[in-house]
């Protein structure tokens, strides 16, 4: 697997677009300041045009600019991440709202692994709760596996399908392929056919329950 592609899909698969402004020291000092800061932080991400080819390319092939890039949003966004939990626990959403809760879930899936894995314990019993957003967590977990060599298990990195004469995806590969909608299940997403269906990739083994 490409490192890079997965860094290029894991990125804009999540927010669509990035920018090189990667400046996002934070600023809150009450929940209202911090929910409309997450929001800034948010667009401010998301402000560039889409991606062109040129962006596609430099990142596939590790130059400079895109790996540096990179680096300092996730350091960016590590330092953010650490900052507002020690300060305000975790953003539930009972605590800020989904919007805030959605757009802390996604600024977190920029930071490095050592935060994800820091942090997953604590969202993953959020998100049991129903009080955050299961995509975000199920994102972040996939993109640990999938980036560290292993089979993801809710089905949600998908890349470029090498077979496909047209640019189409598929679904990296998963394990246990048969029980990842009773996976899904158990924190709430909605079964993978319907989250497939919006990239028009085809899924059809047969799902079980244990």
């Amino acid at each position: 697997m490409n490192k890079y592609l997965l860094i290029l899909f894991l990125s804009f698969s999540i927010l669509g677009t990035a920018q090189n402004d990667t400046n996002i020291t934070p600023e809150h000092k009450t929940i209202d300041s911090l929910k409309l800061q997450l929001k800034k932080i948010i667009n401010k991400i998301n402000s560039r045009d889409k991606a062109t080819p040129k962006h596609f390319t430099s990142i596939r092939d590790g130059k400079t600019a895109a790996i540096t890039y990179r680096t300092n949003l996730s350091n960016a966004c590590g330092l953010f991440v650490n900052q507002v939990i020690q300060k305000h626990g975790w953003l539930s959403i009972p605590k800020v709202g989904k919007t805030a809760n959605n757009n802390f879930g996604l600024i977190i899936n920029f930071a490095h692994d050592s935060i994800k894995t820091k942090y997953k314990s604590i969202i993953k019993t959020s998100v049991l709760k129903g009080e955050s957003n299961p995509f975000n967590y199920a994102t972040l977990i996939d993109g640990l596996l999938v980036y560290n060599g292993k089979l993801q298990v809710y089905g949600t990195i998908l890349g470029p399908d090498p077979y496909s004469d047209e640019f189409k995806m598929r679904v990296y590969d998963i394990s246990d392929p048969e029980y990842v909608n009773q996976r899904r299940q158990d924190i709430n997403l909605n079964p993978i056919e319907d989250y497939l269906e919006k990239y028009d990739v085809e899924w059809d083994i047969p799902q079980k329950k244990k």
